[in-house]
């Protein structure tokens, strides 16, 4: 089961055989006492942790439910920098390796971080600079507006092989 604050995130889930959606919070589980055996947080942990979360999880999982945080980050500063852009620092406090560990009734199984690096051409590279409203704004200002994406791709050198730069983590938990 899926479980989302928001009926928008919800309305948009697919259908998968066996899996449903209801809408929910972490310190209110619409679920029964006992009823889970694993709990994951894709990319949400750093908004959600709470003790009342924590209490919440042990009240759903079973005696071997485990817990599961993971998220990851894209890097672009680098390429941002090559395309003679000054990222701007980052305001946010959002924490991509939030996990579980200051939790005493909860045992760390692993916590791990790693780094992938995804080769993509060019043009690939530029839609994921363009997926962000701030990036794509700083590509304008140094591109101008007429074919910018075009211009962008040229600047990345058309055809030539990238890569990307993707941190990883996840960490797994259980009940003491």
């Amino acid at each position: 089961m899926g479980i989302d604050p928001s009926a928008d995130m919800l309305a948009s889930a697919s259908s998968t055989h066996g899996v449903s959606f209801v809408q929910g919070t972490g310190d209110n589980l619409p679920l029964t006492d006992s009823s889970v055996d694993i709990v994951t947080f894709a990319g949400s942990l750093s908004y959600a942790k709470s003790d009342k979360l924590v209490d919440e999880i042990l009240r759903v999982g079973n005696e071997d439910v485990t817990v599961v945080a993971y998220d990851f980050e894209v890097l672009l500063n680098d390429v941002l920098t090559n395309l003679g852009i000054t990222p701007p620092p980052s305001t946010s406090s959002y924490n991509h390796a939030e996990n579980f560990s200051e939790f005493e009734v909860l045992t760390e199984i692993a916590v791990h971080q790693s780094r992938l690096v995804i080769p993509v051409t060019s043009e690939q590279l530029a839609h994921v600079l363009f997926s962000s409203s701030k990036r794509f704004e700083l590509l304008v200002e140094r591109f101008g507006s007429d074919n910018t994406f075009d211009r962008v791709v040229k600047a990345l050198g058309n055809d030539r092989h990238q890569e990307i730069s993707v941190d990883t983590y996840y960490s797994t938990y259980r009940p003491n």
